[in-house]
């Protein structure tokens, strides 16, 4: 018995030895985007509406050099990442509203640069699409219903 503690204690310094190495110090270039261009198009803009046609979508377009990874953040309290840089984002906020939308450009080892610009957005949040859905296009009268459990947040009823 006293010998298989010995070889289990041989054993387990030699799996010890065996499993050290070198470490591996070279991490490689750290680059920082440059030449970050970032620029948006808001829907339905034009000489008579420059805000906007009111639906509050933005398409926004970065580039950059040695960019990995772009991220924005949208001024209300949103973010969104992409890799090519182009990413559409809806302002849902009534009314015509100035955002600071800043773009960070990420690159290798996590260096970034980032450009922030000030975007005035319209949005009366009038989707026609999701009315058309709920209503089947006409008009209808919607009621709480208290005798369904759960029926809008109503929670349960104790009918009996």
């Amino acid at each position: 018995m006293k010998y298989y503690y010995k070889f289990l204690i041989v054993l387990i310094l030699g799996f010890s030895f065996q499993s050290c190495q070198e470490d591996d110090t070279e991490f490689g270039a750290v680059i920082a985007p440059s030449n970050l261009d970032f620029n948006f198009d808001i829907q339905g803009q034009s000489t008579t509406d420059p805000d906007g046609d009111g639906t509050g979508i933005v398409v926004f377009n970065a580039t950059a050099d040695n960019a990995l990874n772009y991220t924005y953040d949208f001024g209300d309290g949103r973010q969104g990442s992409t890799f090519d840089g182009a990413i559409e984002h809806r302002f849902v906020e009534l009314g015509v509203i100035s955002y600071n939308v800043t773009v960070t450009a990420t690159g290798t080892g996590g260096a970034a640069t980032t450009q922030t610009l000030v975007i005035d957005v319209l949005s009366t949040f009038d989707d026609s699409e999701a009315k058309d859905f709920l209503t089947g296009g006409s008009s209808k009268t919607w009621y709480w219903s208290v005798t369904e459990n759960g029926h809008w947040g109503v929670g349960p009823t104790n009918l009996i």
